[in-house]
């Protein structure tokens, strides 16, 4: 604890300039009504380091109503406040990761409708010109195109163990063999 002349100025000369004049009226306002206040300020220390503070008190007064003294109590907060904005920022990142969750969950839901179409197209292919082409130009086994084409999906999202999508359509040779 640091010791100052017992004055209002200089009580209020250690609050942080931009709550100063809230501060004073709230002083200024418990001793007009009568009444206690309770409040949180900030403070500049001699050593400039800003710190908040909880600020309890009540005015005194004499038998003659006039104010005989100002008594109160200051605690530090500032691990506190914080603890508060730590927790705050926690709670926004929370619901950001949330909210990309399900972006990501409906972005992928909406790309398997259009791979299952070309996954049944090639399917098609595959069944109608089989016969018409040589080895190179036979789709992979299904399931293993299926799981790559989920993996895919699986790894955008974010999840483990997902492949990459490698989808090979060779239409070249196709055509050529549809004209025949």
């Amino acid at each position: 604890p640091q010791e100052f002349p017992a004055t209002l100025e200089a009580y209020l000369a250690r609050v942080h300039a931009d709550d100063r004049y809230a501060t004073r009226t709230i002083i200024e306002r418990a001793f007009q009504e009568g009444s206690s206040f309770d409040f949180e300020e900030r403070i500049v220390r001699p050593d400039g380091a800003i710190r908040h503070r909880r600020s309890q008190g009540r005015w005194n007064f004499d038998e003659n109503g006039k104010p005989a003294r100002l008594m109160g109590i200051c605690q530090d907060v500032t691990e506190r406040k914080l603890a508060e904005e730590q927790l705050r920022r926690t709670m926004e990142l929370q619901a950001r990761n949330e909210e990309l969750k399900a972006f990501a969950y409906t972005v992928s839901h909406d790309l398997k409708a259009p791979l299952r179409g070309i996954a049944g197209y090639a399917q098609e292919l595959d069944r109608q010109h089989r016969t018409a082409l040589d080895e190179r130009g036979h789709p992979v086994e299904h399931r293993r195109r299926d799981a790559r084409v989920g993996g895919s999906l699986r790894q955008w999202r974010g999840e483990r163990g997902a492949d990459r999508p490698r989808l090979f359509v060779r239409l070249r040779r196709l055509r050529s063999t549809s004209r025949t």
